[in-house]
């Protein structure tokens, strides 16, 4: 039996699909290697939809306990022991290398590295709503995240906590703004004046229609203007991508990507540091 192109790059890139496979499918492993390389923040990651799938189906074999009859992913991170897990899981996916959390010594290109030798990001803004669970109440929910990602550095991860998402978003003149899809002439005109780094979550918006296209994105509105962005992955278990995969997109010529050069991919990178709350 013969795999297609597409069924390849899956087992080269397990856990990408989609839009984010293509645009990470087209580039040399010289590409992708730089890619890996750049330091670069993740500003907006859902702790529950970054979760490994492998994670989840440790916790569905795990019936003994009363979250077994459930089906959805709070259900399964619903206690102490596997709540920890879980973040732990998320913030090892992103911050450590491959190599690192195999124990992989493997040398490969340029220098010996490979990019298994290098995290996906630098730095993580985690983020989560604190929620109340048969077992936990938010507060003991929020200390359970708090304490793994306190194992971190501070200049390595942060905890974003989500709480009343019903105000007016720009009444409070963010200095960030996430997605920024719907927004009309005068919301946009506002965020170019007050310089507000835009999250920008391409996958995510592709995926959930939310854009019609990568093409027609509005990261090409603020790209064109010189204004703060970060690229980010959104929820990666649902979305099958990466922060690598991200990344392809902006590199990888159209249509399968933006077509930027590495210079202004470096630029992004550079302002998703900047814009962080680390250096706020």
């Amino acid at each position: 039996m013969s795999l297609s192109a597409s069924s390849l790059s899956q087992l080269e890139y397990p856990g990408i699909s989609g839009p984010a496979l293509a645009a990470l499918s087209s580039l040399t492993a010289s590409d992708i290697l730089w890619i890996k390389s750049l330091p670069k923040a993740e500003l907006h990651a859902h702790l529950n939809g970054c979760v490994p799938i492998e994670v989840l189906f440790e916790q569905l074999y795990d019936i003994h306990e009363f979250f077994g009859a459930f089906r959805t992913i709070y259900a399964l991170i619903s206690t102490r022991k596997t709540l920890g897990a879980a973040t732990r899981a998320v913030l090892q996916g992103f911050l450590d290398a491959p190599n690192k959390r195999k124990g992989n010594n493997i040398s490969g290109l340029e220098g010996g590295l490979t990019p298994d030798d290098y995290p996906e990001c630098t730095y993580l803004e985690l983020r989560t709503t604190p929620r109340r669970t048969p077992a936990l109440s938010p507060k003991e929910y929020l200390e359970t995240v708090l304490d793994e990602v306190e194992k971190y550095p501070r200049d390595r991860a942060a905890l974003i906590v989500s709480l009343d998402r019903r105000m007016g978003l720009l009444s409070y003149a963010p200095n960030r703004l996430g997605h920024a899809t719907f927004l009309d002439e005068q919301a946009r005109d506002l965020v170019l004046k007050d310089r507000m780094l835009v999250e920008v979550c391409l996958s995510s918006n592709i995926i959930c229609k939310t854009v019609p296209n990568l093409s027609s994105h509005h990261i090409s509105h603020y790209l064109d203007r010189g204004h703060p962005i970060a690229v980010c992955t959104d929820d990666t278990l649902p979305f099958r991508t990466s922060l690598t995969a991200e990344y392809a997109l902006l590199l990888a010529l159209p249509p399968l990507g933006l077509g930027l050069t590495r210079e202004e991919v470096q630029k992004v990178a550079e302002g998703s540091i900047n814009g962080s709350w680390m250096t706020s």
